[in-house]
């Protein structure tokens, strides 16, 4: 089954539809009835979602393929079966009618934590349990089980290719070979040998998962070529008896955990389809390094806002974000937003009013460059805007002039006399132009004009001897010293 994505986020799964917009969300971008109620609400016309299957939001198994590879290289999961191997090897080595017996055990105690494995694959989870004594003896009955299906399907392959002749034998062969992995998953999910052997059983299963299921027999077929090929490389004919027995169970026993892990996790994969409930832990650890997760946990209000402007409902989201600032001025987001959505809407009024309380407030918070900015937009509608905080152009025009913004940082100093006549910022303001002037416009002599107004008019400011020491250095510069 493809992955239906997020209509708003392109590379998050979908969880949700809705049916009147025919549209496809994920978390991030639905809208939630307060609690109690779980209902999912469309940003777009605020009628109820329905939900889309959970498999979609589950990575298919064909995409964690190395995550299986790392299940039987832990720790525990390499102590438990290199112990195993030694002891098969040792008794399996040994000339006696009795050493199948504990060979046999050692065979069980590996099958029943490779069902071990698959159950905490199969609902969830990315780590089996610590291995001990009572998981080890507990819950047996899967793996005999196991055991008698083999035993079933070999007595039943040698009466059929004896009754009807090879080429129904063979072809007997290859089915149950396809209808092993749903044998192992019956017992995983229902404990049942008689299901486990019903071939109804086995359809509903393959049928239930699809086509997946046919890819899911290709990997395990993969697998058990690279078994065959693992163990031709690391033993050869002069190798000892037990050495080569040691080596093939252990690879034996490290593939067959890897087929066990992937078989859980197709389980996880389609637990919906099949019919029992898991955990998320697979989806949260994957979530945690998502950079659309990311985006996910952005401010919904302005997740919304983005909703309706994309489908072209500007008024709507006006009106969401004036209320929404009402309640909490404060939020920057909210206003980035608002402020770039009035920009688009070239509704220049509002656009200007909010503008000052925007500049106002990311000031306060020394955002000084997303300040300049929303100056800069202001200034290119309205020439002579002015911020709000007349207490406040020092600072800006300062940080304007650090970044080379020098016609802005002009722009804010100019006709500061005048339309705040008698604050005490007027000197240090319009020392700063001339500042800006010389240093940053190269215009030298509207600078040494400024300044020498600048010492006649205030002849007492503090600032007088620096005046005087640039109005020397300027003059030099000019030539009429």
């Amino acid at each position: 089954m493809d992955t239906i994505n997020c209509k708003y986020h392109p590379s998050v799964p979908a969880q949700w539809e809705c049916i009147e917009c025919n549209i496809d969300l994920c978390p991030g971008c639905i809208k939630k009835e307060p609690p109690p109620s779980t209902n999912a609400i469309c940003p777009v016309c605020n009628r109820y979602l329905q939900a889309i299957s959970i498999s979609n939001i589950i990575k298919p198994f064909w995409a964690r393929i190395p995550f299986f590879f790392t299940v039987p290289a832990s720790a525990q999961s390499l102590f438990y079966i290199l112990a195993l191997s030694i002891g098969i090897a040792i008794f399996a080595s040994i000339p006696s009618i009795f050493s199948f017996i504990p060979v046999l055990v050692m065979l069980l105690a590996f099958l029943r934590y490779a069902y071990v494995i698959l159950d905490s694959t199969a609902f969830g989870r990315s780590k089996p349990p610590p291995i001990d004594y009572n998981m080890v003896t507990s819950e047996l009955g899967q793996p005999i089980k196991q055991f008698l299906v083999f035993l079933v399907m070999g007595f039943v392959l040698v009466f059929v290719s004896r009754k009807f002749g090879p080429i129904a034998g063979l072809s007997l062969y290859f089915i149950f070979v396809l209808s092993i992995p749903a044998t192992v998953m019956i017992i995983a999910i229902e404990n049942s040998f008689i299901q486990a052997i019903n071939p109804a059983m086995w359809f509903s299963i393959i049928t239930r998962i699809g086509w997946s299921y046919l890819l899911l027999c290709l990997f395990l077929f993969l697998l058990g070529i690279g078994f065959f090929v693992a163990t031709g490389m690391l033993v050869g004919e002069n190798t000892a008896k037990i050495v080569t027995l040691f080596v093939i169970s252990f690879v034996f026993m490290y593939f067959a955990l890897i087929m066990f892990s992937m078989m859980g996790y197709v389980l996880y994969q389609y637990h919906e389809e099949l019919g029992f409930a898991v955990s998320d832990e697979f989806e949260q650890a994957s979530a945690s390094g998502s950079s659309e997760s990311a985006k996910q946990a952005e401010d919904p209000e302005v997740q919304h806002v983005n909703i309706l402007i994309s489908e072209g409902k500007h008024e709507e989201a006006s009106g969401m974000l004036r209320e929404a600032l009402r309640k909490d001025p404060g939020n920057l987001i909210l206003r980035d937003r608002y402020h770039k959505l009035l920009a688009m809407r070239k509704d220049v009024d509002q656009m200007l009013l909010h503008g000052k309380g925007y500049i106002n407030q990311l000031i306060l918070d020394h955002k000084l460059q997303g300040a300049l900015g929303v100056y800069r937009d202001c200034i290119t509608v309205k020439q002579d805007f002015r911020i709000a905080n007349p207490d406040q152009v020092h600072e800006l025009a300062q940080y304007a002039m650090q970044t080379r913004a020098y016609k802005l940082a002009l722009a804010l100093l100019n006709g500061f006399a005048n339309h705040y006549s008698g604050h005490k910022d007027i000197p240090r303001n319009y020392f700063l132009a001339a500042k800006v002037l010389s240093e940053g416009l190269k215009q030298d002599a509207k600078a040494q004009k400024l300044l020498e107004n600048l010492a006649g008019k205030y002849p007492n400011h503090e600032l007088v001897p620096t005046i005087n020491e640039y109005l020397r250095i300027i003059r030099k510069l000019t030539g009429t010293a």
